[in-house]
């Protein structure tokens, strides 16, 4: 049977399939680990089904050298039967050793349009269209702080995203601490790693090895910071911008649909949720490195517990587009 696209094409698109936007709004510690091994995959997936194909892409390789048209198309198909007879067996070889070398290009091509596409979605992206809010055309490197884009960011962001996995840290709330990151040799940089690394998501045996990476990396992020030439103030309420205080996560809205569905419906829950939802950024009661912020008023208290990344339960779960 004659193939309905060239099984170069189809190598390719699959390596074009796996070109994923490896960092979406938001995630858990198990999205992370799925998100840190796409490159790897997308690199498998190519290999695997080049390696099934090699012959056939050899075969398709050489009919576009015999043929003046196909090489100006780029699109050849190796016809019906192609791989039987006598004549094609003693071919074989050379024809897996030639769909090979093209495999190996594709993983190539695929490994430089990742690292461009990741690197692009770590800085400061402003093509989106200009009637969105500023924080609709942001991506991850105004999330640390950033308004630059400099050689080394790519590094970085990959050490803390491995960081955020190793520790099985909330993503989102991690960006938002950061923006409170009071410098290496502050003397507040221990209550810092205490809100950082709080014990109850990392047991006590690993707080010191987990401390001493985190300040590590946080040395490579205060030289960074440096470079903006940028206060701490106006950096705090950059990031704070864009990295929410309120994420909707699965425990809020079991709740919320729980107190709806009891027999005397808190309709208020619902109103609350609605109110954080639409103020993301807002601080609620956010903890400070001075101190834990105290709410004096119920309705303010409830907020600030909504804010929170809930129970251990619940932790690794995060609503669909469809809840």
């Amino acid at each position: 049977m004659t193939p309905t696209i060239s099984a170069t094409t189809l190598t390719r698109r699959v390596a074009t399939a796996s070109y994923a936007r490896p960092v979406p709004t938001r995630f858990t510690w198990l999205t992370l680990l799925i998100q840190r091994n796409q490159p790897t995959m997308g690199v498998f997936a190519i290999q695997k089904l080049g390696g099934a194909l090699a012959e056939l892409i050899g075969c398709e390789e050489d009919i576009a050298q015999a043929e003046e048209d196909s090489l100006r198309t780029g699109y050849v198909q190796a016809d019906e039967g192609w791989g039987e007879g006598g004549e094609a067996a003693g071919w074989m070889e050379g024809w897996r050793a030639k769909g090979l070398e093209s495999v190996e290009e594709v993983k190539s091509e695929f490994v430089d349009v990742f690292t461009a596409e990741y690197t692009r979605l770590m800085r400061l992206v402003r093509s989106l269209p200009s009637g969105l809010p500023l924080t609709a055309n942001i991506v991850f490197a105004q999330r640390l702080g950033f308004s630059t884009s400099q050689v080394g960011d790519f590094d970085l962001t990959s050490a803390l995203l491995d960081l955020l996995a190793l520790h099985e840290l909330d993503y989102s709330s991690t960006l938002r601490l950061l923006s409170q990151f009071p410098g290496t040799d502050s003397p507040l940089l221990p209550r810092f790693l205490d809100l950082l690394l709080p014990t109850k998501q990392v047991a006590s045996d690993f707080q010191i090895p987990a401390r001493t990476g985190w300040t590590n990396w946080l040395r490579k992020y205060e030289t960074r910071l440096e470079s903006e030439e940028s206060s701490d103030e106006g950096r705090r309420a950059r990031q704070d911008a864009v990295n929410p205080r309120f994420v909707l996560r699965q425990w809020v809205l079991e709740e919320t649909i729980a107190k709806l569905d009891a027999d005397t419906a808190d309709v208020g829950a619902l109103d609350r949720v609605l109110e954080l939802v639409s103020e993301p950024f807002a601080s609620y009661g956010e903890a400070e490195l001075e101190g834990d912020v105290v709410c004096a008023v119920e309705e303010e208290k409830e907020k600030q517990r909504l804010c929170g990344i809930g129970s251990e339960t619940m932790l690794g779960f995060q609503c669909s587009c469809s809840s």
